[in-house]
């Protein structure tokens, strides 16, 4: 589901891609709006990095994200987020002109199970 946000970056081999996810409106803009549940397709060994939209905007935009994550791939993913954030503060000498969040997760893998994201816990 991609409610407003930026697409997610994924770092697979080396490579930097984004996650191209259909976008629907923020939360709370539109009401009784149906959110589209979306594949996001992963492979043993990919890192996903979520950013808000203060962590590319103009003040931002000297910091390579891209080059960032793969200098950081074999940090630990809270490090990853460091050493981004770091880099965001050096080149906005600190002075962010809207929120900045950035969240990195590292997919592992695992069998296939019967349970989806949309279904909810009680099934």
């Amino acid at each position: 589901m991609n409610a407003g946000h930026e697409p997610p970056l994924r770092l697979r081999g080396g490579r930097v891609e984004t996650v191209e996810l259909l976008a629907d409106p923020p939360f709370g803009l539109v009401h009784d709006h149906q959110y589209r549940v979306q594949p996001l397709p992963l492979q043993a060994g990919d890192r996903l990095m979520f950013l808000t939209d203060g962590m590319l905007e103009r003040n931002a935009s000297n910091v390579d994200i891209r080059t960032l994550m793969v200098e950081g791939a074999d940090m630990h993913p809270r490090e990853a987020v460091q050493h981004v954030v770091l880099a965001l503060l050096q080149a906005t000498e600190g002075e962010l002109r809207d929120d900045a969040t950035a969240m990195c997760v590292d997919w592992h893998g695992g069998p296939p199970r019967q349970r989806a994201t949309d279904s909810g816990a009680d099934r």
